[in-house]
């Protein structure tokens, strides 16, 4: 799970310029929880590759 979250926030890291490193693991854990729920996405593998298929607009 840990790597999936790690991968998603490289990804965000890489398109978007956003550095991720001074969040606690677990705010982001909770953050990301309430992205799956919002969009429908059932876990961090189909959000991450949703992310590259769609692009970061789409859920943010």
């Amino acid at each position: 799970m840990s790597d999936n979250i790690f991968q998603i926030l490289e990804y965000v890291k890489e398109q978007r310029v956003v550095d991720f490193s001074a969040y606690r693991l677990d705010t982001i854990k909770r953050r990301l929880a309430l992205r799956l729920h919002s969009t429908e996405v059932p876990d961090y593998r189909f959000y991450l590759q949703s992310l590259k298929e769609n692009g970061l607009r789409r859920f943010t």
